[in-house]
């Protein structure tokens, strides 16, 4: 990562504070491009722009089956160990430098600006996430 000199991330959705929802093993990869000061850009859609803040950062993940990580034909050590196979990762936005999109360039700290901008809290925030 010290020979790298920009790394350039997608995400699945992109949350209220400027935190990622990505693909598992994005957040490592973030926080050692940030260890090393790297510059990590996402690109992303607006239309993965969420107006919902990671209260709880499991609520928004899938658990896999750990049989990618671990074979169940390894059976002395499966019973030993608990395998915890995550799909997504949360990326705090201590770690996103910048994120790219249709309109341009925006900093993590200006994202609360632009979800005021593209909903309205009464009309398109009354719906609730949790009941799908």
């Amino acid at each position: 990562m010290s020979r790298v000199n920009k790394v350039i991330l997608g995400t699945r959705a992109v949350m209220a504070n400027g935190g990622l929802i990505a693909t598992s093993g994005t957040h490592i990869v973030a926080a050692a491009a940030h260890h090393h000061a790297t510059q990590v850009v996402v690109c992303a859609g607006p239309y993965k722009h969420s107006p919902w803040f990671p209260f709880n950062d499991d609520r928004f993940n899938i658990l896999l089956s750990p049989d990618a990580v671990l074979p169940y034909r390894e059976g002395d050590l499966v019973n030993t160990v608990d395998v915890v196979s995550p799909k997504y990762d949360y990326v705090p936005p201590e770690l996103v430098d910048i994120f790219v999109d249709s309109m341009g360039g925006h900093l993590p700290s200006y994202l609360y600006r632009l979800m005021q901008e593209n909903y309205d809290d009464a009309k398109d925030l009354a719906w609730n996430i949790y009941d799908q």
